[in-house]
């Protein structure tokens, strides 16, 4: 015996949270130059995998089409020595200068050989159906880490032996 009655009504706002739930945002790593920091010098942070493009899907289910962006609104860096630093900006590569820049007082060793920089970004979130107005939903956030090591130089006054 088969049944078959009027189409389950379609919430387009759970769909979307749904897409929104499960974007393919691109893996991400937190970059920076020189390789290893040094104490008193700045570092030049950026992310790469991601220019900070918006990020979209849509799906249709029963007729109705929605439609989901995310667009970066603020990246929040943390350098691992207690220090952060937000910004509308993924960074630039190297050798372009980055307006993600910090200055490391001391070195990692104390931190287990490398600070945990991280990023989270914050993403605004919206959705259309049909192609209708773009509507809000909540916000999301992604967090990105990699270790980065500081380390201190330090000159060493030694005898000059040419002088004998």
């Amino acid at each position: 015996q088969v049944v078959v009655g009027p189409p389950e009504p379609i919430d387009p706002v759970s769909v979307a949270a749904e897409l929104r739930d499960h974007l393919p945002v691109p893996d991400m790593t937190v970059s920076a130059n020189p390789d290893t920091g040094l104490v008193a010098l700045p570092s030049w942070f950026w992310i790469d995998g991601y220019d900070g493009a918006p990020i979209s899907s849509s799906d249709t289910l029963g007729g109705v089409t929605v439609e989901v962006q995310i667009v970066p609104q603020r990246y929040t860096w943390s350098f691992g020595d207690g220090a952060t630093l937000e910004t509308s900006s993924p960074g630039q590569p190297y050798p372009a200068q980055s307006d993600v820049q910090h200055v490391y007082e001391q070195s990692s060793f104390g931190a287990g050989g490398a600070f945990a920089v991280t990023v989270e970004i914050s993403f605004s979130a919206q959705y259309r159906v049909n192609g209708g107005p773009w509507q809000s939903l909540d916000a999301i956030t992604r967090s990105f880490t990699s270790d980065y090591p500081v380390q201190q130089l330090q000159s060493v006054l030694t005898e000059d032996l040419s002088r004998r």
